[in-house]
């Protein structure tokens, strides 16, 4: 007899469910599963603070379509980042079942064997961000570069930033950083972030970010704010921000690649959903970047 309920899928992501990341995830496993799956995001909209509570909906949601454990279907979690899969690991209900990290900044410390999916390479992103930065001051005079930030983004983030610091130095850089808010995002408050010098430090002259999911999700708002900014030079990790930009003065060099990571981890799922036990076949893997 076929079962009562399909299986579900709940993607629990720091973004909001409309975000590009999600689609690209989305779209690919609708053409996995076709009608097969029920499916449910719960976002924090830009608020990494409220993901433990993304998670206990994400849960009551579950028992309220299923009923009380064991299920009669499927029931896979989705982490849009290191911070969510920790998040889902942590709850005494939904760390007991398959979850994939679509993406993050690192494997989640202690993360369980019913676990995987994608992270980036963090001395890769170091590197990368260097490689931003020396193309950026291979233009005479255009320090002090403003890093976009995220200082409650997880530990690989706060790591690729310590690195930068170090190589380029306090003085060429003012960190412009949005502590976990992203209505610090919106184009005119960011815009007023550009244009405040770290303390001692002059007004910026280029720009760049540290890569984020919050940052790909406003990645339209946040080429604006830049050419709100009498800035010479700008560097995008992403071909979306470069495409956002109306002066289309960004420069996509090597960076993360977020529809094609969030495709891969539709085939996790899907695989997962197919067979519950092939999750310990499965393993971790870098995030695709470009060439």
């Amino acid at each position: 007899m076929a079962p009562a309920h399909k299986p579900i899928v709940c993607f629990v992501t720091p973004t909001s469910e409309n975000a590009k990341s999600v689609k690209a995830f989305k779209a690919l496993l609708d053409d996995l599963q076709e009608d097969k799956i029920t499916w449910r995001v719960f976002g924090a909209n830009g608020t990494n603070a409220n993901l433990a509570q993304n998670v206990a909906d994400a849960w009551t949601f579950v028992k309220g379509t299923l009923g009380d454990p064991p299920f009669d279907v499927p029931v896979v979690f989705v982490a849009g980042g290191s911070l969510a899969a920790s998040a889902l690991a942590s709850n005494a209900n939904t760390g007991t079942y398959p979850i994939i990290q679509a993406a993050g900044g690192s494997i989640p410390s202690g993360a369980p064997a019913n676990m995987k999916g994608f992270y980036l390479n963090v001395p890769g992103e170091k590197t990368i961000c260097q490689k931003q930065y020396d193309q950026l001051t291979s233009v005479p005079n255009n320090t002090p570069v403003a890093v976009l930030y995220d200082s409650t983004n997880d530990n690989a983030t706060q790591d690729i930033l310590h690195s930068l610091t170090n190589y380029a130095g306090t003085h060429n850089l003012n960190i412009v950083d949005i502590g976990g808010d992203a209505n610090k995002l919106k184009v005119n408050t960011l815009t007023d972030l550009l244009q405040t010098p770290n303390t001692g430090n002059d007004a910026s002259k280029s720009f760049m970010l540290i890569p984020n999911a919050l940052f790909y999700e406003k990645c339209d708002d946040i080429a604006k704010a830049v050419d709100n900014v009498p800035l010479q030079n700008a560097i995008y990790p992403e071909r979306e921000y470069k495409n956002a930009h109306p002066n289309k003065n960004g420069k996509q060099v090597l960076g993360h690649k977020i529809g094609l990571t969030f495709g891969q981890a539709a085939y996790y799922v899907d695989s997962v959903l197919n067979d519950k036990t092939c999750i310990a076949t499965l393993t971790w893997q870098e995030a695709i970047t470009d060439p």
